[in-house]
Order: C-alpha cells, then structure tokens, then sequence
C-alpha cells in the first residue's frame, strides 16, 4: 500500500513560528493533532509533515486501528 499518497489526501496547516521560537514554519493537521513538525522552509515542513503522516499511516493500518476519516467540508 503506497502510505505516502494516502497521506497526502489529509489537509494540514502551514503556520510561521513565532519569531521569540527562532523560525520557520510549523505544519500538522486536524485530523491527527498528535504530529506537529517544523522545518526552516514550507517546502521541507510539508515534505517532512508527509513523511511523519505516511508512518503514523503505516503503523495505524498494521496494527488494525482505524484511520480518520476526511469531513466533506475539508475536501
């Protein structure tokens, strides 16, 4: 099962980091709040968000646990 395209199915937010927290940007998604990643650049904040996403996938679906389903609204 390719994890990394379902994972790129789930909306997320991309949000700077507060200039006192140093910079970059900070990426994560209401459908698994558990993941926040921050990267200096959107590119990499995004690509590593995915990557993190795609193993949370991988294990939920190994270990039978189900996976959020995406609300219509955020399609």
């Amino acid at each position: 099962m390719d994890y990394r395209s379902q994972a790129e199915k789930y909306p997320f937010t991309v949000s700077p980091v507060p200039l006192e927290e140093g910079k970059g940007y900070y990426v994560s998604s209401p459908y698994f709040p558990g993941i926040l990643v921050d990267e200096e650049t959107i590119d990499a904040a995004v690509q590593e968000f995915q990557t993190v996403l795609a193993d949370v996938i991988c294990d939920a679906v190994e270990n039978g646990q189900p996976l959020p389903i995406i609300s219509k609204k955020s399609e």
